[in-house]
């Protein structure tokens, strides 16, 4: 299987990480090296609720991931396969 360009690789994550779990997530990519911020590559930001979104209301909130520390212990229970349902 050929490798995902880097965007590519940014979608892929967000999908299986947050909407997989029914979070909602907006992706801002842009390359801020093109409008001279030299050292800051082409990258994406993902924005994400902490809660999923229905017709009529919100579910239950997140806390962990909105946390201090949440987000990043969250990303790396999901590259290791030990993310919650």
């Amino acid at each position: 299987m050929a490798a995902l360009p880097p965007f590519e690789k940014d979608i892929a994550a967000a999908h299986s990480h947050l909407l997989a779990r029914s979070l909602p997530v907006i992706l801002s990519g842009h390359t801020p090296g093109l409008a001279c911020l030299a050292g800051n590559g082409p990258h994406i930001h993902h924005f994400a609720l902490s809660c999923w979104v229905g017709i009529n209301d919100f579910g239950e909130v997140n806390y962990h991931l909105c946390s201090d520390h949440g987000p990043a212990e969250d990303w790396q229970a999901h590259l290791s396969g030990e993310r919650e349902a």
